[in-house]
């Protein structure tokens, strides 16, 4: 009896641990993106993950980018990347995702934002979403905004 209680603990364990599993979206411009998922909860044919999203800036040095807003003060661009779960469920034919982002500085650039990733700093942020149960969510990433030395931009 105690040999099946180690062996299903042992079972239960190694799932979560590779549930939480670190995988790399992106490491362009020397900032990686990352994720890890765990799954929370399966109700109804769908499964609930969490999905926590980390950026990193790898380089020595600041990057930034520019991030419109338009005429009625709508924010255009959450971020400068967004981590999109392809076959979750869709809202409007929308996939969701989360936009990874850095922090919005003092400066403008022909009346729009600056924002800044800081050498060597890591953002988070996070998300719930939900699939058909037995599918395996299938996470990609993709810039929308350059991002560079702010030498690029003045």
């Amino acid at each position: 009896m105690k040999k099946i209680i180690i062996l299903i603990s042992l079972l239960f364990f190694s799932f979560v641990a590779s549930a939480q599993e670190k995988k790399i979206v992106s490491e362009d411009y020397g900032v990686e993106i990352s994720y890890k998922l765990t799954e929370e909860k399966q109700k109804k044919g769908k499964t609930y993950y969490y999905m926590a999203v980390e950026v990193k800036n790898k380089n020595d040095y600041d990057l930034f980018y520019l991030k419109p807003i338009d005429d009625s003060g709508l924010d255009l661009t959450p971020g400068f990347c967004k981590i999109e779960i392809r076959n979750a469920r869709k809202l409007l034919g929308i996939a969701p995702f989360i936009s990874a982002k850095g922090e919005k500085t003092r400066m403008k650039v022909d009346n729009v934002d600056v924002w800044v990733l800081r050498a060597g700093k890591t953002y988070r942020t996070d998300k719930t979403f939900k699939i058909e149960t037995g599918k395996t969510p299938i996470v990609v990433g993709e810039y929308y905004i350059q991002i560079d030395k702010i030498d690029k931009f003045i």
